[in-house]
């Protein structure tokens, strides 16, 4: 998501130079900001650091068909991202904040699924409006 944002956007262009809610069904109590914000830092965290794996196993001058692999296992760090985030309970005052963001998230990982490396030539960054929203929310972590 929001983590992937440089990262696919290096790999795009080095493709272009190369030529080619609860388990238990029971409501969890909300997180203070505070918790809620350490744990979505930590999913967000890792979620670069498989895309940064990802990445690097395609090497530097990829294939058109490992750019494409690249993009559909993004899309699915992606997802599991937005689904660890969503299980989370923020406070009151973030819900709508949260909503929001992981709206947002999700229409940029369905824009990068199905448009995936066109629009990343192109310049178009698929999780930008998520990115602003996690900022706003003082996810710094989930907008890198």
């Amino acid at each position: 998501m929001f983590a992937i944002r440089s990262v696919l956007a290096c790999a795009a262009v080095v493709a272009l130079v190369a030529g080619c809610g609860s388990e238990s069904g029971q409501r969890q109590e909300p997180l203070t900001a505070a918790q809620f914000r350490m744990k979505a830092q930590s999913i967000c965290r890792d979620a670069s650091s498989a895309t940064k794996r990802i990445v690097a196993n395609v090497g530097d001058k990829p294939t058109k068909a490992q750019v494409k692999q690249l993009v559909a296992t993004t899309v699915v760090v992606v997802r599991n991202e937005i689904e660890d985030l969503d299980r989370l309970v923020p406070p009151r005052e973030l819900q709508d904040d949260v909503d929001a963001m992981l709206d947002s998230a999700r229409r940029g990982n369905e824009q990068l699924r199905t448009h995936g490396m066109q629009m990343l030539l192109k310049g178009k960054e698929p999780f930008k409006d998520a990115d602003k929203k996690s900022l706003a929310i003082g996810l710094d972590d989930c907008a890198k």
